[in-house]
């Protein structure tokens, strides 16, 4: 031992201790110890895999345990003299394995079935010592998981990788914190993991889901006789609870490092990425999506005071491949502002602070837009693939009800800062999946920050939420062949709104919430109208394929109890307010088809327009009570609906619905009763003379189930024309399609009249 370095192996129930001398011995005694017997199941004996050691130096022939002597000198690998000892190797090791087969087995009444085979190719691993450093590199050339399921001809490939190239490869070094390059080699961490992974590809297969959770259930504990679900919470938060108090008393023994503590060191960096994922969700023979997943970072870096995560999603595309439509992808990142990533996740959560109001983590997020055509087809496919896994899906939400349960009894509100921007997702919902008209609606970009401050008299602490949604928008377009717009026109025009939110955290959590919204303006036409209409009727028609799977599978245990909240604290007072500036929304009738040839066919013109609808400074409020009692108020200002359509004498304006009493803010001017106006010009200043809302509305809602409504309308001005009434309700209950054969027959007519009246002259 005083003469070698001395290795120490933990082999089964032994453990063995040698010394480097004699390295041929020492090759032996490594490569004897690292044999691991493989039992395979259509083998008859068992197979070993040997560890081939290439290499191994020692320090010195002499050399004893290695000690850092700052008084020793030596020139470094760039030249410099530095104190220390020379950095050699001094332990150098590696093995390969070509392939690993492993079968599971199901054991029947006369015969052993194979359920599951999982092949290993190309395993490799490199061990390498020096006197600053240890590392260790792995790789995995290939995986292939099959699934023999019942009923198939050819196993299910559950999981696999392309061939000619490197699965999964992980390198980890520990690095010494007294080696004199800790700083400028190693960039002061003492360990870093660094992660690599290819393309993978995996298969969700029902049938295949269904059979290997039955078999997964089998081989589980049943849960202890007598114990129910309230004994089993109780057991897992002592153990959680025992878990804590360890932890934290293995902390306190921990020594003292006896160098100074650097807040710059990073104990742990933890880097990975994965170039791309693609899930592939089937049944039988047809394949409903293929989702790809790609460019995926992540790097977590732990140090004394921080830990920072930064994370990087590039892309996301989901594809339909086996259903016949003219919108094969059906879900893909499409982003107006260059993003390069998806998403972009930075955090810091931070190990102290000096102050109360110091954060215990800031994130910040960046989303980049997502693109997704709405197929009713597509959906209820997916639908239908998930209803299959209604027992997983049940079992995982009774541990998170438990989860939850013990999380939110044992922490504390913490102050985190959030940055948020989300680029406006996109909808298109198409007629049907063999059409490329559409109509889009942009969710808005999402704009959301927070501060924290004190109360008066600092008795708690306040949580302000500012966020703005910009960039609302609905169209109607014409899709092209990987789902862009080829050509649009507007319905609701951009829009945007505030909302202010205030939540306390030390205290019963009342929480206000204001929303302001901008004017709103629709432009809505008869032909728009009616192919929103004809798509959501023809897209929700389209139902989705019949899935074959096979029987369910019955719950051997209870199901999560629905309605079991958990905890049994008390909610503070919710209040939400919401303010309107003004709705406009003009129709339009008799308006050219949209079409991609014609870029004039996306303007709108007035001598169109047939009606005029305003709403004017609605205002509502929301308000929950602790108790449970809920309290809504609603009250307009003034609602107008002026018809505008070109039978009007003289191209005027004609007030059907209006406040009784309006007048020239400017002018004074009194408007007559008849529902005329002044020139158009100056419609847009007219107001109310008083400010008594035009129409009130008040709803209570007690927790007993009681309920009141108080309801006001006040002086209101409405004018009655049939002719006008008639185009109304022509514009949203005759479609183009029975406008088109009533045209038709009254041509036919109008034709079998002239001729009766040529037959009539003629004779």
């Amino acid at each position: 031992a005083t003469t070698g370095k001395i290795i120490e192996r933990a082999y089964g129930a032994t453990k063995r201790r040698f010394v480097l001398d004699d390295m041929e011995e020492c090759a032996m005694i490594l490569s004897d110890m690292c044999e691991v017997p493989l039992k395979e199941t259509r083998a008859a004996s068992p197979t070993q895999v040997k560890v081939n050691i290439t290499d191994i130096s020692p320090t010195s022939a002499s050399s004893g345990d290695e000690f850092f002597d700052a008084n020793d000198e030596f020139v470094s690998p760039d030249g410099s003299l530095s104190g220390g000892i020379v950095s050699h190797t001094i332990l150098t090791a590696d093995f390969s394995i070509n392939k690993i087969s492993l079968d599971v087995l199901r054991e029947g009444s006369f015969d052993s079935k194979t359920i599951l085979r999982a092949i290993i190719k190309d395993i490799e691993a490199e061990v390498t010592k020096t006197s600053w450093i240890q590392r260790v590199e792995a790789s995995l050339g290939g995986l292939m998981l099959e699934h023999c399921c019942t009923g198939l001809s050819e196993p299910v490939h559950l999981l696999s990788s392309p061939a000619d190239s490197k699965l999964i490869s992980v390198a980890i070094q520990m690095n010494d914190a007294f080696s004199p390059y800790f700083k400028s080699e190693f960039s002061q961490t003492k360990m870093s993991i660094v992660g690599n992974f290819d393309n993978i590809l995996a298969k969700i297969h029902i049938n295949s889901f269904l059979e290997l959770y039955e078999f997964g259930m089998g081989l589980l504990p049943q849960q202890p006789a007598g114990e129910d679900a309230e004994d089993g919470r109780k057991r897992t938060e002592s153990n959680a609870h025992s878990g804590n108090k360890s932890t934290v008393s293995k902390r306190g023994l921990v020594p003292k490092s006896t160098i100074k503590q650097n807040d710059d060191v990073i104990d742990v960096s933890v880097s990975a990425s994965i170039n791309k994922i693609t899930v592939s969700l089937l049944s039988l023979d047809v394949t409903y999506a293929d989702i790809e997943v790609s460019n995926c970072q992540a790097q977590v870096t732990l140090r004394p005071l921080d830990t920072v995560i930064e994370a990087r999603l590039g892309g996301v595309d989901v594809h339909q491949p086996d259903v016949i439509s003219v919108h094969p992808c059906i879900l893909s990142v499409q982003s107006e502002h260059g993003y390069e990533h998806l998403v972009q996740f930075n955090m810091i959560q931070y190990n102290e602070k000096k102050n109360k109001l110091d954060p215990d983590m800031k994130v910040d997020l960046k989303v980049a837009s997502l693109h997704f055509i709405f197929l009713n087809h597509f959906i209820q496919n997916i639908l239908h693939i998930l209803d299959t896994f209604n027992e997983a899906r049940d079992r995982m939400l009774s541990a998170s009800i438990e989860t939850v349960r013990t999380a939110a009894d044992h922490t504390q509100s913490n102050l985190i800062y959030l940055s948020a921007y989300v680029e406006s997702p996109v909808v298109k919902v198409p007629l049907n999946k063999m059409s490329r008209d559409a109509f889009k609606v942009s969710l808005g970009d999402i704009t959301f920050a927070n501060t924290f401050e004190f109360t008066s008299g600092k008795a708690d602490i306040k949580d302000k939420i500012e966020m703005v949604l910009s960039d609302v928008a609905v169209s109607r377009v014409i899709l092209g062949d990987k789902g862009n717009v080829l050509i649009s026109r507007d319905i609701l025009k951009p829009l945007e709104a505030n909302v202010s939110i205030t939540r306390y955290l030390m205290k019963n959590p009342d929480i206000t919430l204001a929303t302001n919204l901008k004017n709103i303006s629709f432009d809505l036409g008869y032909e728009d109208y009616h192919l929103i209409m004809k798509a959501l009727q023809e897209n929700l028609s389209e139902t989705g394929d019949r899935v074959v799977h096979s029987e369910p599978v019955e719950v051997r245990d209870g199901k999560a109890s629905k309605g079991d909240g958990g905890g049994s604290g008390t909610t503070g007072k919710v209040d939400v307010k919401v303010s309107l500036g003004e709705v406009m929304c003009a129709f339009y009738c008799d308006e050219d088809p949209l079409d991609v040839n014609s870029i004039a066919s996306r303007q709108r013109y007035t001598k169109n327009m047939i009606m005029l609808a305003e709403i004017h400074q609605l205002n509502s409020s929301v308000t929950l009570t602790a108790s449970g009692d809920t309290c809504i108020k609603t009250d307009m200002l003034d609602i107008r609906v002026e018809n505008t359509s070109p039978e009007v004498i003289d191209g005027g304006i004609q007030r059907i619905l209006a406040h009784k009493m309006l007048a020239n803010e400017e002018a004074g001017i009194i408007l007559n009763l008849d529902g005329t106006t002044p020139a158009t010009s100056a419609r847009r200043a007219i107001q109310p003379l008083n400010s008594h809302p035009m129409i009130e509305a008040e709803l209570n809602l007690s927790v007993k189930g009681d309920m009141s409504l108080k309801c006001g309308v006040h002086d209101v001005h409405a004018v009655v024309n049939w002719i006008f009434i008639n185009q109304i309700m022509n514009f949203f209950l005759v479609s183009p399609d029975q406008k088109a054969l009533e045209e038709a027959k009254r041509k036919k007519e109008e034709e079998e009249k002239d001729v009766a009246v040529v037959k009539s002259v003629t004779m």
